[in-house]
């Protein structure tokens, strides 16, 4: 019967509640349990649609909260304490009676022992050493694993019961370490904390970052358990974390070479680093509940296993409980949860980690689950077998592109088919998802999904390595050859010095944009905004082969040649328009600004500015009547900052991963 103040379950000749306490009259005894005191549990398998917003430390203390209320509020484990009234029958007079009774009477004593281990050591409870409480449960189990003499549903339904039981506390010692360690983590983010040391206010500015990230590098480093569930998450920022490194490093030689340009590029390279962990973390913050909701699956099936054993040890003949058949055990449900991208840029598509991310795992026992997923018209098939061991986890699937035939010149709508089968082909569960698949023209300055703007993301349509751009190349070498009367006849980086090091890159630029007009290619000015959304960019070979580019076409083609050449190349990006930089000499930290839609132009247009160049002069201040300029580095901290610039690093292309998409 249950109690008719607090609804627990007691026993039938109890005067009083020993939960709450209450006194038990035999007209309560005859009462029915009221539908609000019934533990209720609901298993929803979904596709997600939409994501909410969390800040992080909010949602990691709300998710400690939800797994005390969950473990420890909800009734806890405490309730089960003292639940069965264990009595053996007398002993049979045939087959293997008092061995049964024996083994019964050692699971008796063994399941009062751990319930009252639980009860005294709760999941979630303030006084429990869950990773120590975890080995002590789990040797409950070995205790088990050693009675021997048990009909074979008795023995399979208990070890039913203390696999859950071990895996809901195995899981929770598991993300309850990881979450210790990555709040720690967390707690390295905040800059206010360090202290700059340095010269000057640059000088004190790199060294914050250089502490923050050797900060961040100890606190990841004392990770040493990291549960299914945010492997993901652990990897991820593991290379977002040495994406930092290398950037702040890059900033401090930047500084040391007196390199405004390549400075300004490394905070712009580090926000996107940032903003690109945030989004992932974010994933994750939304999602967080879902383990939680695991274990408390976990606890309640075992609950439910407990009550049963309890309805079994009330019966007197043996037969009788070998021949019951459980209700509550073979619950080895498999758990899944989708979320799949809803839009693919082809060009963005070396940027993407996942198109779909999936939830998997199993309540109870082990499985190898079979995961297949493929978009048709656009990638090859993907498939992975994964081991799942009574815990659930995240897996980020992204399948290859094909290598031919398929055309990404015009969007079309497209479907993601995925299935998920077991190990012996037994299908659980197949969905197709709708997903849109923009053009190789298509760009996207604004992320939808996350809600920032990348500019950096603009690098995916800088092709240094196509055939046009080696065409385009050769021509401008051969103008080169011409203009310095054939003392020049190489666009290289490394090249020994002829007139001085800016006239020799002056020279080169000139020689570009002399190309770029003589190859009839005109500026398109019809309008271009990274504000907005979505955007037709043209690749550097279309623009050649058209004639006309934006300012940030014209600029891809102007910075492809001069990745290729290996400059350190800059894109800048002032409100509303492009532009393109090139260092002087491999290390000396001067560029030139090259204004790539200062086309038509005559040769003539850039022979007063060398004249500047070569007698080691240039205009005062800024000057952009002229298709090349030289900056000083005054100059540039004016520009760069006056005109509100965001500026790229071509060469960080491979940091971010965004690389051309070559279909």
């Amino acid at each position: 019967m249950f109690c008719p103040k607090c609804g627990n379950e007691i026993n039938d000749i109890a005067t009083s509640c020993p939960h709450c306490g209450a006194e038990v009259t035999n007209e309560d005894k005859s009462k029915p349990i009221a539908k609000d005191n019934l533990i209720s549990t609901t298993t929803v398998n979904t596709v997600v649609k939409t994501k909410k917003k969390h800040r992080v430390l909010k949602t990691v203390l709300l998710l400690f909260l939800a797994i005390a209320v969950g473990f420890g509020g909800y009734k806890g484990w405490g309730f089960v304490a003292k639940r069965f009234n264990f009595q053996i029958a007398g002993d049979e007079a045939t087959l293997d009676v008092s061995t049964v009774n024996v083994a019964m009477a050692e699971l008796k004593d063994l399941i009062n022992e751990t319930i009252d281990y639980v009860n005294e050591n709760t999941i979630g409870g303030v006084n429990t050493n869950i990773q120590q409480s975890a080995k002590d449960v789990y040797a409950f189990y070995d205790k088990f694993k050693k009675i021997e003499g048990l009909t074979d549903n008795v023995h399979d339904a208990a070890d039913e019961m203390y696999i859950l039981l071990t895996s809901a506390y195995r899981n929770y010692s598991e993300s309850h370490a990881y979450i210790d360690y990555y709040m720690e983590l967390g707690t390295t983010l905040d800059m206010t904390q360090y202290e700059g040391d340095g010269a000057d206010e640059y000088d004190k500015y790199i060294s914050i970052y250089e502490q923050a990230a050797a900060s961040m590098t100890e606190a990841y480093d004392k990770i040493d358990t990291v549960p299914l569930f945010f492997e993901f998450q652990y990897e991820l920022y593991g290379d977002f974390l040495n994406d930092y490194n290398a950037d702040v490093a890059h900033m401090r030689e930047a500084y040391n070479e007196v390199s405004i340009l390549d400075m300004v590029a490394g905070i712009s390279c580090g926000t996107h680093i940032f903003q690109e962990c945030d989004k992932y973390q974010q994933y994750y913050m939304d999602i967080i509940t879902d383990i939680v909701y695991f274990y408390d699956e976990q606890r309640d099936d075992a609950f439910d296993i407990f009550y049963e054993l309890g309805d079994v040890y009330k019966m007197t003949d043996v037969y009788e409980i070998a021949a019951y058949e459980f209700t509550s055990t073979n619950i080895n449900t498999v758990k899944y949860k989708y979320e799949p991208i809803s839009t693919i840029y082809p060009s963005l598509y070396n940027s993407y980690r996942y198109f779909l991310c999936l939830e998997l795992g199993n309540i109870s026992g082990e499985k190898d689950i079979c995961i297949e997923c493929s978009i048709p018209g656009l990638t090859k098939d993907y498939k992975e077998t994964v081991h799942i061991d009574g815990t659930l986890g995240v897996f980020a699937i992204k399948p290859e592109p094909l290598e031919e035939g398929y055309s990404l010149t015009t969007a079309r709508e497209a479907q993601m088919n995925v299935t998920i089968s077991e190990a012996d082909g037994t299908l659980i569960d197949a969905q197709t998802f709708p997903v849109h698949i923009a053009s190789k023209n298509d760009f996207n300055w604004q992320d939808d999904e996350f809600g920032y703007i990348s500019k950096d993301n603009i690098l995916c349509f800088l092709t240094p390595n196509s055939p046009s751009i080696e065409s385009f190349k050769q021509k401008s070498e051969k103008v080169l050859s011409e203009i310095t009367d054939g003392q020049m006849t190489e666009i290289i980086s490394d090249e020994n010095v002829v007139f001085n090091e800016y006239l020799d890159a002056y020279y080169c630029a000139a020689a570009s944009m002399i190309a770029l007009s003589e190859s009839g290619v005109r500026y398109n000015n019809s309008g271009f905004s990274i504000d907005g959304g979505n955007q037709n960019i043209l690749l550097p070979e279309d623009v050649l082969n058209n004639k006309s580019g934006l300012c940030i076409e014209t600029s891809l083609v102007i910075a492809s040649l001069f990745v290729n050449a290996g400059f350190s190349t800059m894109i800048i990006l002032p409100p509303g328009h492009a532009q393109v930089a090139i260092e002087t000499k491999d290390g000396s930290g001067q560029y030139l600004l090259i204004e790539t839609t200062m086309i038509p132009n005559t040769r003539e247009d850039f022979e007063e500015y060398a004249g500047y160049l070569a007698n080691m002069q240039k205009p005062q201040g800024i000057d952009t009547n002229y298709p090349v300029c030289y900056l000083d580095t005054m100059d540039w901290v004016e520009y760069v900052y006056g005109q509100d610039c965001h500026v790229i690093n071509c060469n960080d292309a491979e940091i971010y991963g965004i690389t051309p998409f070559d279909n």
